[in-house]
């Protein structure tokens, strides 16, 4: 398991092959629920999902190109810091 989080979070960020493999998902789920499905509620309910698999790609490609780490452990830093404060 940690041998696979290797190759998906490094340093706090997806990586890139992480990003690509997530929005090359969300086009293909996007255009097999648009070609293929005859259900119109079905159709819109494929399509929501890949968006949303395509968009945590393209926030995770901004946040990289941005300098964030949205998967750091700094919040634990903080929490331990405002329980000094607290102990005082």
């Amino acid at each position: 398991m940690r041998k696979f989080l290797f190759y998906v979070i490094r340093n706090g960020n997806l990586t890139g092959i992480a990003v690509s493999i997530l929005l090359l998902i969300g086009f293909f789920i996007i255009t097999a629920s648009l070609c293929l499905l005859k259900n119109q509620n079905i159709r819109i309910i494929g399509a929501s999902v890949g968006l949303a698999i395509m968009a945590m790609g393209g926030y995770g490609s901004r946040a990289k190109t941005l300098g964030l780490k949205p998967f750091d452990n700094s919040y634990k830093k903080a929490k331990d810091s405002y329980e000094k404060e607290d102990a005082k």
